[in-house]
């Protein structure tokens, strides 16, 4: 990808090995990128370091760029250009608290004809969204995503990525048509967007990333109205990348949480691997609303090991499960979640779990559902003897 041609004083190089940082905000922001825009972002998003407290401009050769983007032929200068052009007019809806800020991607660019170099710089009101994130931001590899062949597979990757640590999250069919911005009446009916969207990012995700998906369909009468997605790390990819990378993987979800690089490094070789896993998807699984400090929390339970302390044994299974459906909101949506709770605590038998810890995953995910207070206890008084007994 990189150009070999010698390389030229201040220009950047980007890596696939590179990381791209960006606020869930802005991920969860509506946007109209096409998959070249959308690569040339990422990559000079890539060149930002987490040390950074301004955005620096950055110099690159239009031929690296070009490699990136695909482009082979002899003309490929001008069409660099006439992308970046138009990535210039493009910028992001993000929903603030009270507010709705539109902002452009990029602020200015500048070519340098006689190096065949480009310069980009970010709009200043980006800040916010890509430096000095502390919290609620999801880092991923520059590698995952180019060689990603839809616009709709790279939307739905980092979708899926900030939600990675819960293992699964929820979309509205309205919500996720306009997440990846596809406008009305374009792959209708569902069978078309099923089809031509989801599967294609499903074949896409497991040959090109560190995860992949399986989803499962909400219906309102026949009408599919909503999609649960699991989301899994793609073993064949994440393994050869750990190796290679040393545990780099590992280190960007310890981030994610809030934990700095040095000491996410420090605990990868004070403890186990599979320690510092277990005890990611024990905090991971409760409701971080409890926490006052969720890199403090995590810290703490890699070192006590309570993943290995504290675990849930379920004598209850799948098949024990009845209920009357005529008495519950949605009884399918919370069916869905309880046998999920018991799959993934089921087998754990070193002993018991607080209450607390299983009430509170229930509560978080009936809510993200929309259930309102009356429906979430009617569950609740339903469903924890199933959990809990």
């Amino acid at each position: 990808m990189v150009s070999e041609q010698m390389n030229l004083p201040g220009v950047s190089e980007i890596s696939p090995e590179h990381t791209v940082t960006q606020s869930n905000d802005l991920i969860m922001s509506r946007q109209d990128l096409t998959i070249q825009e959308r690569r040339i972002i990422y990559a000079f998003a890539s060149l930002i370091h987490k040390e950074d407290n301004d955005f620096k401009i950055h110099r690159v050769k239009v031929k690296d760029i070009a490699d990136i983007l695909g482009i082979q032929t002899k003309n490929y200068y001008r069409k660099v250009q006439n992308i970046v052009l138009g990535l210039q007019q493009k910028g992001a809806y993000i929903q603030k608290e009270k507010s709705e800020l539109y902002v452009n991607w990029v602020a200015s660019s500048e070519y340098f004809h006689g190096q065949g170099c480009v310069e980009l710089e970010f709009s200043q009101k980006m800040k916010p969204y890509l430096l000095e994130l502390k919290q609620r931001f999801t880092p991923f590899k520059l590698r995952n995503v180019l060689r990603l062949r839809s616009e709709y597979s790279m939307r739905m990757y980092e979708l899926l990525k900030k939600d990675e640590f819960r293992h699964q999250v929820s979309y509205s069919i309205p919500e996720l048509r306009q997440l990846l911005n596809i406008e009305e009446g374009k792959y209708e009916p569902y069978a078309n967007f099923k089809n031509r969207i989801l599967k294609k990012a499903q074949e896409e995700l497991e040959n090109y990333t560190d995860l992949t998906f399986s989803y499962v369909e909400i219906k309102e009468g026949r009408k599919v109205a909503a999609l649960t997605f699991a989301i899994q790390p793609n073993d064949k990819y994440v393994e050869n990348a750990i190796e290679e990378n040393d545990n780099n993987e590992i280190i960007q979800l310890l981030i994610t949480y809030g934990i700095d690089e040095k000491q996410a490094k420090k605990l990868l070789t004070e403890h186990e691997k599979d320690k510092v896993i277990r005890n990611i998807e024990h905090i991971a699984s409760q409701n971080e609303n409890q926490f006052h400090n969720l890199a403090g929390a995590l810290i703490d339970a890699i070192r006590k090991d309570y993943a290995a302390s504290q675990t849930l044994p379920f004598e209850s299974s799948i098949a024990d499960i009845e209920y009357e459906k005529k008495s519950l909101p949605e009884p399918k949506m919370a069916e869905l979640i309880v046998k999920d709770l018991i799959k993934k605590y089921s087998g754990n038998n070193s002993g018991p779990i607080p209450k607390w810890m299983v009430e509170d995953e229930l509560e978080r995910r009936l809510n993200e559902e929309g259930y309102s207070n009356e429906e979430l206890e009617t569950v609740k008084n339903h469903w924890l003897p199933y959990l809990t007994k």
